[in-house]
């Protein structure tokens, strides 16, 4: 007769976190690209801004195919990370514009399901001063076949975070004639350098960047909370974009 050994007998393993390879970076049950776009999630964890990563490609044109870094549900928009270098060697503006003012731009991923008129550009983060706002930069949708930036914070709302305009129309893109060699480091520039103006930020908010600036990285591509243990604990609370009920909370800061 046969004996089937049974599935209990031995060592169970589980398949384990995902494991980050060369320059990747693992957290919070997410393998991320680079340290950068690992920063922004940890940023949007401590503002309450819940994410997804990387939810989907689309088809911007015949030859051109999108595949955006973040969206935000509650936000209804994408948030696209790079860093200068990179940014100047790749087609990020003309995906940008594309998805915005195109012929096929990308959808809101929750109710209306419309299509979805700004992206958030992120580029490095930096801790805040006292009596200064953080400034990012947005491309929106300025009418048909036409794309516009300006300039963006965080504020909070009764419910909850939102994109608060600081600037009027700046730069003016057109959806029929944008290439990707329009990207130039002055074009890197205005997208992702954290801008700064006069004004108050909450605590909370500068406790954010701070610990997105802040943050190391192993050897291993893994998070190391060492100069960020408080807000770790908050970190904790919250996996892959949403919040933890406490019953799931990590009881090891490595596993964050």
């Amino acid at each position: 007769m046969t004996v089937i050994p049974k599935r209990s007998e031995g060592v169970k393993r589980g398949r384990g976190a995902p494991r980050p390879t060369g320059k990747q970076v693992s957290y919070s049950g997410r393998v991320f690209a680079s340290g950068l776009e690992a920063r922004w999630a940890i940023l949007l964890d401590l503002l309450g801004i819940n994410w997804d990563y990387e939810p989907c490609h689309y088809q911007l044109s015949t030859k051109i195919w999108y595949l955006p870094d973040f969206y935000l549900p509650e936000l209804q928009i994408w948030l696209e990370v790079k860093g200068k270098p990179f940014f100047a060697r790749s087609d990020a503006l003309q995906k940008a514009v594309y998805g915005v003012a195109g012929k096929e731009p990308i959808p809101q991923r929750e109710y209306p399901y419309g299509d979805s008129k700004i992206i958030l550009f992120g580029g490095e983060i930096a801790i805040v001063p006292d009596d200064i706002v953080p400034i990012h930069t947005i491309v929106a949708n300025d009418g048909p076949g036409k794309a516009v930036t300006r300039r963006v914070k965080f504020s909070k709302t009764d419910d909850g975070m939102i994109l608060t305009p600081t600037s009027e129309k700046l730069l003016h893109f057109d959806a029929a004639t944008v290439k990707a060699s329009d990207a130039t480091n002055e074009i890197a520039d205005h997208l992702l350098a954290v801008h700064r103006i006069d004004g108050y930020t909450p605590e909370f908010i500068k406790t954010a960047y701070r610990a997105a600036a802040r943050v190391k990285f192993t050897t291993a591509g893994r998070i190391d909370a060492t100069k960020i243990h408080e807000e770790a604990m908050l970190l904790i609370q919250r996996r892959a974009g949403r919040p933890l009920p406490s019953s799931s909370w990590p009881k090891n800061l490595n596993r964050i």
